[in-house]
C-alpha cells in the first residue's frame, strides 16, 4: 500500500466559536494530504493536467472520533486504495500527536502511546478528460499503477 504522512499544526483561523476545528477544515486537511501524496508519488494535480486529465472528488466520507483545537499538532496518513476502473480512492487517518516534539520518523509511525486517532475518512475521485468522465482507467493512470507494481 502506498501511503504518505504530513504534519499539521491547527491554526486559530481553523477553529469555530466553540474552539474546535470547524468540520469543513478537515476536508481541507484531506486535500493537503492528497497534494503531498501526489508530489511524493508522481500523481499530482499538475501531472494530471499535463496528461489532459482531471480527477474531481465525487464522494467524501468522514468519521469524526474526537475534536482538534488551536495549536494541536496532527499527523495525517493518506493511503492509496486499489480499485478497478477509472477512479482514485484514498483512505485517511488523522492523529493528534500526544508529544508534538517527536521527530517525523516517530510521528509517522502511529502508536497508541504517542498518537490519538481523531478522524478517519475516504475520498473517491473519477477521472475526466475535458468535461467527460472516463469509462476505463486512462493511460496516465495505468502507467502510474504499473510504475508502483499495482493492479492494472
Amino acid at each position: 500500500m502506498l501511503s504518505n504522512f504530513i504534519r499539521i499544526k491547527v491554526r486559530f483561523s481553523e477553529v469555530d466559536s466553540i474552539k474546535v476545528v470547524w468540520h469543513g477544515n478537515y476536508v481541507a486537511y484531506l486535500e493537503d494530504g492528497r497534494e503531498a501524496f501526489g508530489r511524493e508519488f508522481g500523481l499530482g494535480y499538475m501531472d494530471m493536467f499535463e496528461a489532459g486529465l482531471t480527477a474531481p472528488i465525487v464522494d467524501v466520507h468522514l468519521r469524526y472520533l474526537k475534536s482538534a483545537s488551536v495549536n494541536d499538532h496532527l499527523v495525517l496518513k493518506t493511503s492509496y486504495v486499489e480499485a478497478r476502473g477509472a477512479k482514485l480512492i484514498f483512505d485517511y487517518e488523522l492523529y493528534r500527536l500526544l508529544n508534538p516534539t517527536i521527530s517525523d520518523e516517530e510521528a509517522f509511525e502511529p502508536k497508541d502511546s504517542t498518537h490519538e486517532l481523531i478522524l478517519t475518512a475516504q475520498t473517491t475521485q473519477l477521472w475526466m478528460k475535458g468535461d467527460e468522465f472516463e469509462v476505463s482507467a486512462p493511460e496516465f493512470f495505468t502507467n502510474w499503477k504499473a510504475k508502483y507494481g499495482l493492479r492494472k
